[in-house]
Parts: C-alpha cells; sequence; structure tokens
C-alpha cells in the first residue's frame, strides 16, 4: 500500500453530514493542497510537530505518501488541520499521526480556540471522511496527544479519550541554572559533572556541538543510528530507528536548512578524545525544547555516564536562552526523574470504524490498561525489563549499570 499514493479528489465532509450544524466547513485535502493549508495554518497558529508541514512533508517523500489532512475553515480562513497517514497493521488499514511511533506530543495544527460543537462536527467529518473510499480505514488511532498547547484545548479530544500508559517529563528553564539545581541535589550534581569533565579531559579532552549548519546532521544521525541499534539490542527491544526510509525521514528533517516557522530540529553531541560518545535530537518550538531521541556509545568512557553529562550541558544552556520548558519526552527513567518535576500524561482516542476496527479498539484499551498497570509499578516494570533482557541471552551487567539512574541509559 505504501508504495503508491492513494489519488482522490478534494472533498467537502460538511454538506450532508448527519451532525449539529456548526460553523465549520469540514474538508479532506490532496497532500500537496494540504501541506499548503499546515503552512497557513502554523504560520500564524501552532501544532504539535508530527502536524507541522516541515514534518509531514519529508514523512511523505522517504516513508509514506499516504496521507491525509483534513481541515476546518470558517469563511476564508482554515482554523484547523491535522495530517494522518493511512498504514496496513496486522490485516488493519488505521489512520494516525504522520511517524508512528515516532509522534509524540501530538497536537492539531489550530489557530484559534474550537468549541466544544465545532470541535464534534470537525470529529464527524474526520470519521465520515475517513470511513470513505479511497481510504475506507478500519480505526482511527490518535495517540500520546496533548491536552492543550498554546491556550488552546485540544479538539480531538471532544468525545472522549484515555490515557497514555507512558508519563512525559519536564522542567521550567526559564530562570538561573543555579536555581534550577538549586531544588535537585545541586551539590551533587555539581561534584559528578566536576568529576566527568576531569575524566573526559584526561581520555583526550572533550567538547560539546550543537549542529546549527544542518549539512552536519547526516553523519551525526548515522552515528546514532549504530549506538541505539547497539543499545536496545541489548535491552531486547526492538529497534524503531532500523527502518532505512525512515533514517532518511530523519537525516531529510534535521538536514533542512528551510525551518522557519516550523519546529526546528538540531542535533547535539559530546565528543571526547576526538569520538562522538553521546547524541541528542531535539527541537526548539517557541518557548519550548524537546528531547525526541538520545544514544551513547558502549565503549571504555560509557561508566563516566556521557549522555548524563550532555544532558546537563544541554539544560544549563537553555537556562541562558529564550526556552521556558525544558522537555525530555516520554518515560518515566530515573535521570528525567532527577531533573523534572512536571509530568504531562498524554491522552489517546481511538475510534473503530468498522467491525474489525471496533475489535482493534478493544485490543488496544485492553494492552493500554495492562501496560499502564505494569509501567507504573516499580517492581512489575523491573522484571518486565528483566525478562526482555534475558531474551536477548545476555545475562551480564551493562558497563553502564551503575550510572543508568543519572542519565547513562538514555
Amino acid at each position: 500500500m505504501n508504495n503508491a499514493v492513494m489519488p482522490f479528489e478534494r472533498l467537502n465532509l460538511t454538506a450532508g453530514m448527519a451532525v449539529p450544524s456548526a460553523p465549520l466547513v469540514v474538508s479532506i485535502l490532496p497532500l500537496k493542497e494540504g501541506l499548503q493549508a499546515l503552512i497557513e495554518v502554523t504560520k500564524n497558529g501552532q501544532s504539535g510537530f508530527s502536524c507541522s508541514p516541515h514534518w509531514v512533508g519529508h514523512w511523505a517523500e522517504n516513508v509514506n505518501p499516504n496521507i491525509v489532512i483534513l481541515t476546518a475553515s470558517r469563511g476564508w480562513q482554515t482554523v484547523l488541520a491535522i495530517a494522518l497517514e493511512i498504514v496496513d497493521k496486522s490485516g488493519q488499514k488505521i489512520a494516525r499521526f504522520v511517524g508512528g511511533t515516532h509522534a509524540n506530543a501530538n497536537f492539531p495544527a489550530l489557530i484559534c480556540a474550537v468549541s466544544s460543537l465545532e470541535a464534534n462536527s470537525f470529529l464527524a467529518g474526520l470519521k465520515s471522511g475517513l470511513s470513505a473510499q479511497p481510504w475506507a480505514v478500519d480505526v482511527i488511532m490518535l495517540e500520546r496527544q496533548l491536552e492543550t498547547l498554546g491556550g488552546f484545548e485540544n479538539p480531538l479530544l471532544a468525545n472522549g479519550s484515555s490515557v497514555s500508559p507512558n508519563v512525559s517529563l519536564h522542567l521550567e528553564v526559564n530562570k538561573s541554572f543555579d536555581a534550577v539545581l538549586e531544588t535537585r541535589s545541586a551539590k551533587r550534581k555539581r561534584k559528578r559533572y566536576r568529576s566527568q569533565q576531569r575524566k573526559f579531559e584526561s581520555a583526550g579532552g572533550f567538547a560539546i556541538h550543537n549542529q546549527a549548519a544542518k549539512v552536519a546532521s547526516s553523519g551525526l544521525l548515522d552515528q546514532y543510528f549504530i549506538m541505539k541499534s547497539q543499545q536496545l539490542e541489548n535491552k531486547g527491544v526492538a529497534n524503531v530507528f532500523g527502518n532505512a526510509k525512515e533514517q532518511d525521514f530523519f537525516k531529510a528533517l534535521f538536514a533542512d536548512p528551510k525551518q522557519q516557522h516550523d519546529h526546528n530540529f538540531i542535533m547535539s553531541s559530546l565528543d571526547v578524545g576526538g569520538k562522538t560518545r553521546a547524541i541528542y535530537g531535539s527541537s526548539l518550538h517557541g518557548l519550548r525544547q524537546m528531547v525526541h531521541f538520545t544514544a551513547f556509545a558502549e565503549d571504555e568512557l560509557t561508566a563516566a555516564s556521557p549522555g548524563d553529562f550532555l544532558n546537563f550541558a544541554m539544560i544549563e544552556a537553555a537556562c541562558g536562552s529564550t526556552t521556558e520548558i525544558y522537555d525530555l519526552g516520554v518515560g518515566n527513567e530515573g535521570y528525567k526523574r532527577s531533573w523534572c518535576d512536571i509530568e504531562t500524561w498524554h491522552r489517546d482516542t481511538v475510534v473503530g470504524i468498522t467491525l474489525r476496527g471496533k475489535l482493534a479498539k478493544l485490543q488496544f484499551d485492553i494492552a493500554r490498561v495492562g501496560k499502564h498497570w505494569v509501567k507504573n509499578n516499580e517492581t512489575l516494570w523491573a522484571l518486565a525489563k528483566r525478562i526482555r533482557k534475558l531474551k536477548t541471552g545476555k545475562n551480564e551487567e551493562p558497563r553502564q549499570a551503575n550510572a543508568t539512574e543519572d542519565g547513562s541509559e538514555l
């Protein structure tokens, strides 16, 4: 299915819909026209990165061109837009946020507040449009959504949603770094950082880079994919960065110099002794810096926690910038808890359309409850990770285990 684009004409989904009347006109657009709508909305409003034209355009070009963009307009102005990709999975046709598991903190492109009536009208149009040919999806799965963004409520939650199983953690950095450290074991963190500095200096010196030159991102991403593959293999976790097309997507995403009104993606790295030891991929959007992925090299310096060191330096730099929120993303790892004091629980909206889709929703709900229960119970989660690792046949403790809670296992 992903090898060819499904052609279709622009459709007006409002006319004839069995929903309460609302001032919004809901339409489904071809990708090219839809991207223009996304550009206009994000230029004057905001969105989660998976609904930004930059993200959507590169995913369509490199991974999956089967993307539908639905818009809602008041008169001449488009005020709401959402981009969804259509995928086949386990015999079901699914509509989801562009990027699949790589898409977090999801939020539609929105230029102003939307009333409950308008939100219900848009959701009805979404269901109506995606149930018709040529898409005819079985289930709509809108996972890991923000409840609010920029003071606007998420209209995709209007007809109910459930709590995602994973918490997202962040901290405020709109103050001095000393003030941030004050309530976060400042003495211990500074002592550890100085100790790491000495180790890295004795290993040949160190340097921290932020790749403003986008052309340099590709080589750094190649190193990241290798590092992450090794880390995930050692944990017994499937490599979500192993798909070659998705790797090309990330290279295009980070290397594109035309990031103006969109999320600005940057690569950060720590080099020690002339070798890259830790890598961060993050985005800057408005007053928020969001970390999307991290990795470290497993070598003779792993025990010195290069990932923790880079994280410390990046938070310090954020405190001296216009950034207000430093977002470490989804996951309840110890190194995140050592810095973050703000929790965000994302929301999932799942709509079954066909019988297969309704069964998929039931399976999703059962799995979500199970994951939430296990991941939020320290004993059960530790046991689950231990069992997962035993399946790899590698029973020895990794060299970075002693530093895991301080940020090495990034």
